[in-house]
Order: structure tokens, then C-alpha cells, then sequence
């Protein structure tokens, strides 16, 4: 229910901004996503709406919940663990996500050798090696690279995280369930 009314929120204060642009003044429509946790200075340079959902990252392969540390990543946590809490945060449309350690401002990203690695925000600095695109295959949730459309995020069944470039969506390896 909570869901369905920040839903309708955010499309108010969307449908508001098409109408009235923060940057003219309209501090009803400025306020509104404010309260959202909204950035309308983003909104009107059209860099898009980030919206994070707090989830656990079951992976299908493992039996086990992804965590992220602080160098690395692994897919052999159990849910009561604090490093396997993550948040998944709306990029841009088209189901564009980042993976983020909830407890640290550290990032799941793809390199350009096809590996998995964890990187730390800056501002100013682009992430889109760590954008991925998210879609739903057979009941599972896949991410696949947003930079190599061949290339997913993955999980042996020893909980060891396998090379982006060596994993494809249509494998176990690649299927996670979003608790």
C-alpha cells in the first residue's frame, strides 16, 4: 500500500514538473519531490529520478544472499548479515540499476576485462560501468551490463562471484530472486 502511494506521489510530482520546471520557480512541484527524496535540480538537468529500494540479493546458484564487502564481492552470505543488505537504485529508464552496499557507498561494477570489482562513488564521476540493466527471465531477476549487453553478473554454486564476461542471462549462474 506504501509503495502504491509514493507511486502516485512520484507521478504527481513528475506529471507537475512537465507543467511547471523546478528551475522557473514552482515551489509546490519543487517541494513535493523534496519530500521524496528527489534532487529537482536532476530532474530538470534530465539526468532522471534515482529511486532506491532496499533488497536482498538471492542468488540461485549459491543458495546463498550477495554481499558486498569492502574490496570485493561473494555470493555465500546469509541474510542476517549486514553486508548482504543492498540497495538497488533506478538510474535512468528502461530498468537501468546500481547495486549498492547498504551500509557503505560502494557499488557492484563491471570492468572493461569483463570482471566483477567494487568502486566507491565520487561526485562528478561517472558510473556507468556499474549501471546494469535489469529484467525478469523465467521468474528470476537478471542484471546484465549496461556498457556489454552479453555480459551479467553472476554467482557460482561455491558463492564465489563469476566474470561478467563469462556469464550470460540464460545461466543459473545469472538468476537471483529480490527479496
Amino acid at each position: 500500500m506504501i509503495a502504491l502511494v509514493r507511486t502516485f506521489l512520484v507521478l504527481g510530482a513528475w506529471s507537475s514538473i512537465c507543467v511547471a520546471n523546478p528551475m522557473t520557480g514552482s515551489p509546490h512541484a519543487t517541494r513535493a519531490l523534496q519530500n521524496l527524496g528527489i534532487d529537482p535540480q536532476s530532474m530538470a538537468m534530465g539526468s532522471g529520478i534515482s529511486v532506491p529500494k532496499i533488497a536482498f540479493l538471492y542468488s540461485s546458484n549459491s543458495g546463498k544472499f550477495v554481499r558486498i564487502h569492502s574490496a570485493h564481492a561473494d555470493g555465500a552470505g546469509n541474510r542476517q548479515e549486514n553486508k548482504a543488505k543492498l540497495i538497488i537504485e533506478s538510474t535512468a529508464f528502461g530498468g537501468q540499476v546500481r547495486v549498492r552496499s547498504f551500509h557503505d557507498n560502494k557499488y557492484l561494477c563491471i570492468t572493461r576485462h569483463g570482471d566483477i570489482s567494487i568502486e566507491e562513488s565520487v561526485l562528478g564521476r561517472s558510473l556507468d560501468r556499474c549501471a546494469f540493466i535489469q529484467k525478469q527471465q523465467k521468474g528470476f531477476t537478471v542484471f546484465i551490463s549496461k556498457i556489454h549487453k552479453t555480459w551479467a553478473l553472476g554467482v557460482r554454486n561455491d558463492g564465489r562471484i563469476k566474470p561478467a564476461r563469462k556469464t550470460t542471462s540464460t545461466q543459473r549462474a545469472a538468476h537471483f530472486l529480490e527479496l
